[in-house]
């Protein structure tokens, strides 16, 4: 699934939160943008629900994203 975002700062908080290494850079990047922040975040949560069909795995890679 490729996801389109409707705004090229969307597709930049994306980039973003792809080079969070933790939590709290995470929250930094939701804090900075507030709304599209959370909405750019959700679409790369849903994205990635898509691409696993096995749940235990989806929620090891969900875990591991909501470390970041």
């Amino acid at each position: 699934m490729e996801i389109q975002f409707k705004t090229h700062q969307q597709t930049q908080i994306a980039d973003l939160l792809w080079n969070c290494e933790t939590e709290r850079e995470v929250n930094v990047v939701l804090k900075t943008f507030g709304l599209d922040g959370y909405i750019v975040r959700e679409m790369l949560v849903a994205a990635t629900f898509d691409q696993v069909e096995e749940t235990t795995l989806a929620e090891r890679v969900l875990v591991d994203i909501m470390r970041k």
